[in-house]
């Protein structure tokens, strides 16, 4: 945890908590502003061969390139995270999440505001070739930028995107769009944006949807996205929308303690909480279908406690 205010007089990378990362980061958080010239991280500067795992940033972050809400630059796994806050770069590879990302992404989300020259993304900046897929993520801050912005990548470099979505407002020239604003070469599949909300019909990868399409779970379902609710498309429950036309998709760690549908932590939550009383909890079984929640490896009195907490809540 890290909520002081860090601001750098120098080059080097520089992050909220951390300012270049090798090992592993997990269940960690920072609220404080974060300034500096390249390698920015809300969280972390640089993560270099590490991973990052349900972490999040709520803060402002500034610098000149490789500026990121959570990372300013990343070459290794980042997963179960999110940011908020306004990121902003006088320069270039400017992200919601990451600014210039080299490793996989994956169920993670930004609700930052961007902004920067080119490469900016709502959640990636700039998506390198070497990496592996950006799958399960969303973005719904708005972007602006020079050229290669894109609600959820700026500039993709031949990589896969899957089963993400944008909804911010997007402005750029040249090479922007609603989901990705300049991609060479890299397959976009099941992935959407909202025409409305992002004010772009334009997008090099992705299928436009309108607003209502977008609050709409079968349009998600429909293209292969895991629900709780449903195992068609698989048991891993890694998305979650309880009725049509209030929400878009969610992800479904983001439901902490509320696990069944309607929403609302309730009778229904303990009980789906209680069949799952002492189980050892991994990412096969997708921590115990989210039930683990302070992710001790085990559903037991201390995830009773946070469900207490909560009771009631979102009725």
């Amino acid at each position: 945890m890290e909520n002081v205010d860090v601001n750098a007089v120098d080059g080097g990378p520089v992050g909220g908590m951390v300012g270049e990362n090798r090992g592993a980061i997990t269940n960690c958080y920072s609220t404080g502003n974060v300034r500096g010239e390249d390698c920015v991280g809300g969280l972390v500067g640089v993560n270099d061969n590490g991973t990052i795992t349900n972490c999040y940033s709520i803060s402002d972050i500034a610098g000149k390139g490789f500026v990121g809400g959570l990372t300013g630059s990343s070459n290794w796994t980042v997963t179960d995270c999110y940011s908020m806050g306004m990121v902003s770069g006088t320069g270039d590879m400017i992200g919601g999440l990451v600014g210039g990302n080299y490793g996989p992404i994956t169920k993670c989300y930004s609700s930052s505001s961007v902004s920067g020259m080119s490469g900016v993304g709502g959640l990636v900046g700039f998506n390198d070739p070497a990496v592996p897929e950006i799958s399960s993520c969303y973005s719904t801050g708005s972007v602006s930028g020079r050229g290669g912005v894109g609600g959820l990548v700026g500039a993709n470099m031949m990589c896969p995107i899957t089963n993400c979505y944008s909804t911010g407002n997007v402005s750029g020239q040249p090479n922007f769009g609603g989901l990705v604003g300049f991609n060479a070469m890299g397959t976009v599949a099941k992935s959407f944006w909202d025409i409305e909300t992002s004010d772009c019909n334009t997008s090099s990868g992705g299928t436009p949807k309108t607003t209502a399409e977008m609050k709409t779970k079968s349009t998600f379902t429909d293209a292969g996205w895991d629900f709780v609710g449903e195992t068609v498309n698989g048991p891993n429950d890694v998305w979650r929308m309880c009725v049509d036309g209030v929400h878009y998709p969610l992800l479904s760690w983001q439901f902490v303690p509320d696990f069944v549908c309607p929403d609302g932590v309730d009778i229904l939550d303990l009980a789906f909480l209680v069949d799952r009383w002492l189980a050892q909890c991994n990412e096969t079984n997708n921590i115990c279908n989210c039930t683990d929640t302070n992710y001790d490896q085990q559903v037991d009195f201390r995830d009773f406690a946070i469900l207490a907490s909560h009771w009631l809540e979102g009725q």
